[in-house]
């Protein structure tokens, strides 16, 4: 967990029991924790990291380690940020995690 916006729908105690979980990202469906998004949208925007956090998250950018510009990914259930090739930052209910792809 990196961070949660000012207002979120579960405790730190629910966030900090998802460390860990996996996150599923298919084209045809995103999963984390056993929540699914059925046909993502996967809609890509490139956004001004500082305010983009700041007015939609109500939370700040600078413990998210994201680049600026960031990429955002409008799922249709959530949202997720590239960081970097390879890991993603996942946004779910009100707070903020580090995914890492993994091989199969």
């Amino acid at each position: 967990m990196i961070d949660a916006a000012d207002i979120a729908s579960m405790s730190d105690r629910q966030a900090r029991a998802l460390i860990g979980k996996t996150v599923a990202v298919t084209k045809d469906k995103f999963v984390f924790n056993g929540g699914a998004c059925a046909s993502p949208s996967y809609e890509r925007s490139v956004n001004d990291l500082a305010r983009s956090f700041r007015e939609q998250g109500h939370v700040s950018s600078a413990n998210m380690g994201l680049p600026d510009p960031v990429t955002a990914i409008d799922v249709c259930c959530t949202h997720l940020f590239l960081k970097e090739p390879g890991r993603i930052l996942v946004y779910w209910n009100g707070f903020y995690f580090d995914a890492v792809r993994t091989r199969k």
